[in-house]
């Protein structure tokens, strides 16, 4: 149990790296949607978005 992948600020290019605290939600959301299309299986499946800054 866990989460299997976990996106950080190094997997986003560096020209999207445009506000001090990263990537806009914008890039986040379709890097979400990304991941989710290359993830399409028939095994359950609970996708969770999540930006934070510490």
């Amino acid at each position: 149990m866990g989460f299997a992948q976990i996106h950080e600020i190094g997997d986003f290019p560096k020209e999207q790296h445009i506000s001090k605290w990263g990537a806009h939600d914008e890039f986040i959301f379709q890097k979400s949607i990304e991941t989710l299309i290359a993830k399409v299986s028939r095994t359950p499946l609970l996708p969770l978005t999540m930006a934070w800054v510490m």
